[in-house]
């Protein structure tokens, strides 16, 4: 896991989107990665620009994943 930081919303959206395009291009399969968020509205923006790059995505609101152990330990 890897943990990025922004000095804003709009720096971390297009940082998000150019870490996948990285990421896909090295060889990771984009069903390997993640990007967790607290609330669904702060990735209406990154979902948007995922589905303007033709990047998969899949969105699952089901589990607080920022209660789970693994998280928890990486925060």
């Amino acid at each position: 896991p890897e943990i990025l930081k922004f000095e804003n919303y709009t720096q971390e959206e297009i940082g998000i989107i150019l870490k996948i395009k990285e990421l896909a291009e090295s060889g990771i399969p984009y069903s390997k990665m993640a990007v967790l968020y607290t609330k669904h509205k702060i990735a209406e923006n990154i979902i948007e620009y995922c589905q303007k790059e033709k990047i998969p995505v899949q969105v699952k609101r089901s589990v607080n994943v920022f209660t789970q152990p693994l998280i928890l330990k990486l925060l």
